[in-house]
């Protein structure tokens, strides 16, 4: 007998025996991912408003629970925005900000809470959203962004702060947002390049 080839028989039985559990492991790991995105289709509703509502619902439900706003107008989403304080039913919340479009269509909210809620947070959050992306440093900044239904959850802690933040924003929003940033990049470049 070929002594090659007593040493390959075992190693082709080997592999047939582990094929079976490596199929079976590989449809299990594509079942599991596909599985929880059907579970993930809750729309984004913060405080229990949700994304694209009218500012006069906003106006209303912020009558309702007695919170006090200053109106401003949104670099970003260029339209209405309200600055809101007050009880929302969210225990630690210190600060609301509501930005919707030019057509008073809601596209994001910002909310401002105390660094220790992070992890209380993110908990309620993973249970709601996908998760898309988290960074927790032993040491550093901390954020974590979801996905919903037409839009983000972005979740941000500095390092040195004691507050983070955490914004709802529609898909519409975060466009607005990049193309805001390109401008104000170009703007100081160009600033920038005509001083020297």
């Amino acid at each position: 007998m070929n002594p090659r080839r007593r040493f390959r028989k075992p190693l082709l039985a080997q592999f047939r025996v582990l094929r079976l559990p490596l199929q079976v492991l590989g449809f299990c790991l594509s079942f599991a991912s596909y599985a929880p995105s059907e579970a993930f289709e809750a729309g984004l509703r913060p405080l229990g408003i949700e994304l694209g509502s009218a500012i006069q619902d906003v106006r209303s439900h912020i009558g309702e629970v007695g919170a006090t706003c200053d109106e401003g107008t949104s670099a970003v989403a260029r339209g209405p925005l309200l600055n809101c304080t007050g009880a929302f039913g969210l225990e630690g919340l210190q600060q609301v900000k509501f930005l919707f479009s030019r057509g008073g269509r809601l596209e994001g909210v910002v909310l401002t809470l105390p660094k220790e809620r992070w992890r209380s947070v993110n908990t309620a959050l993973a249970e709601r959203y996908r998760l898309e992306r988290s960074l927790e440093p032993f040491v550093g900044d901390r954020s974590s962004t979801y996905i919903g239904a037409g839009g983000r959850v972005v979740a941000e802690s500095p390092h040195l702060s004691f507050e983070m933040s955490l914004t709802y924003a529609t898909d519409w929003l975060l466009e607005a947002a990049d193309e805001h940033s390109a401008v104000k990049e170009s703007e100081a470049r160009r600033k920038d390049a005509a001083s020297l």
